[in-house]
């Protein structure tokens, strides 16, 4: 997990989040596969790639592993609780 197993590790992929990390914040990949499929999907219709927009995710999801953080006695502020999208219990 880390060197300082005291300390939290925190993922930036929301996808590595299980048995891996206290914490996971970043782009929903499935959404990023949608927008992908899209934009093939457009220029396979014969747009032309320059012509797109450039996107940037928008969807973020926080999850916390409470399992991690109960096994490792970290306690998580009710805050960032409420703030989380998923709950690994």
């Amino acid at each position: 997990m880390t060197l300082f197993p005291q300390l939290s590790n925190f993922l930036f992929s929301p996808r590595h989040r299980r048995g891996l990390s206290r914490f996971g914040y970043g782009v929903n990949l499935i959404w990023c596969f949608h927008r992908a499929a899209y934009f093939v999907d457009r220029i396979l219709k014969g747009a032309r790639p320059s012509d797109l927009p450039v996107e940037f995710p928008t969807n973020l999801e926080l999850v916390i592993n409470l399992q991690a953080a109960k096994a490792l006695g970290l306690t998580v502020s009710p805050i960032l609780l409420a703030r989380a999208d998923k709950l690994i219990e």
